[in-house]
């Protein structure tokens, strides 16, 4: 994201997710997948981001056709048949590659955008992007999932190693991984040390064995079993 540019890291993250669906299969695909998932860490960011990518997707906010947007996603105004389209080329938004692949940006097409949160239970399976928590790390496993998009830092290495796991499940699958990352605190120190990103190492846990909180429990648990 670049602050300088007055745009906010969210919208950031909703083009890299317009986009991103749409460089990948237009129907499901072994090698390239055709869903997205991106995560984030905060349910107020996550609903803000499902709202929001709704509303650029020519949505309501039940996920339905909006008639406010007729035209249907923000993406279509890229469609290289549009009178704007050479001077966006030249200003470098170049998304012919979507038309290429078959995807269509004509007035109307929009994506399916489903949320996955602890307000939100179960995956919707039609869903081309879906917004998750944690709550999706672990425990659910789509095949057609073929990018997955973190927003912001990751609190642990962990979780990120989990959630980047959620593509790629087909051997044959070659699966994205976008992190959209802002210029400040624990973001630009993940950009500035991207390597450990590629390639996490996750450090050894041990117990806290001299934590006077934990001692106290074992002390309770012995005393309780000495008079049992």
């Amino acid at each position: 994201g670049d602050p300088t540019s007055g745009t906010s890291l969210l919208s950031t993250t909703i083009q890299a997710l317009m986009l991103l669906r749409r460089v990948l299969a237009v129907t499901p695909s072994d090698e390239y997948g055709s869903k997205v998932f991106a995560f984030t860490d905060n349910l107020d960011v996550t609903n803000r981001l499902y709202h929001n990518l709704l509303d650029a997707e020519g949505l309501n906010s039940f996920g339905a056709w909006n008639p406010v947007r007729p035209n249907g996603s923000l993406a279509n105004i890229r469609s290289s048949t549009l009178a704007q389209a050479r001077p966006r080329w030249i200003a470098g938004q170049n998304w012919h590659i979507v038309e290429k692949i078959g995807h269509s940006l004509t007035n109307g097409a929009r994506l399916s955008v489903g949320r996955t949160s602890s307000q939100d239970l179960g995956v919707d399976r039609d869903a081309d992007i879906i917004v998750a928590t944690a709550s999706l790390e672990v425990g659910f496993d789509d095949p057609e999932v073929g990018a997955v998009l973190q927003h912001k830092a990751p609190l642990s290495v962990s979780a990120y190693l989990q959630r980047k796991g959620r593509a790629g499940r087909k051997q044959t699958m070659r699966p994205w991984t976008v992190i959209v990352l802002s210029d400040f605190g624990r973001d630009r120190a993940a950009f500035q040390a991207y390597d450990q990103l590629f390639s996490p190492v996750l450090a050894g846990r041990y117990l806290p064995l001299t934590n006077k909180a934990v001692l106290k429990m074992q002390a309770t648990f012995v005393l309780f079993d000495w008079l049992a």
